[in-house]
């Protein structure tokens, strides 16, 4: 786990590259139904590694390491116990919970167009398209002409 800023490469079924972050929290129920959650907090690289038997290893090339254990001992307190730690998250407006359509390289505003359309021809939901920051003038907030074709007018 290394949470950098370089997009994922999906036209290639060997990228194994994260986009953006990680939040490493684990919780393990054991076979009588006891939890327990481990939260791991750390800005280095990290690395996890599941084996045989019940063990886990965690790697991390360095840094502050802040860990927190939830005993629970059942999923719901867990899970009670973590949102107490780390604070509980906001209900986002209704719209976000729909479908939604994005990804960065439409290149045009036509080609965005057109897959928006395909979805709907199909009969897929589509509640919320948008383009992500390809649009804008070197990827800066709140600027535009990144790409010249989606600055074109085209309706």
């Amino acid at each position: 786990m290394f949470a950098r800023d370089i997009g994922p490469d999906s036209a290639s079924a060997l990228s194994t590259q994260n986009l953006y972050g990680v939040h490493p929290f684990y919780m393990c129920i054991e076979p009588e139904g006891q939890a327990h959650g481990v939260f791991i907090l750390n800005s280095n690289a990290q690395e996890v590694e599941t084996g045989p038997g019940p063990h886990l290893v965690y790697r991390t090339i360095g840094g502050r390491l802040d860990m927190a254990f939830f005993p629970g001992p059942t999923p719901e307190e867990v899970i009670n116990q973590y949102l107490q730690h780390i604070g509980f998250p906001f209900l986002p407006a209704y719209w976000a919970l729909g479908y939604q359509l994005c990804r960065w390289g439409y290149g045009s505003l036509d080609a965005m167009k057109t897959v928006i359309s395909r979805n709907q021809a199909l009969g897929i939901p589509l509640d919320v398209p948008y383009a992500d920051i390809d649009y804008m003038n070197h990827y800066e907030d709140f600027t535009e002409g990144g790409v010249s074709d989606f600055n074109s007018k085209t309706t």
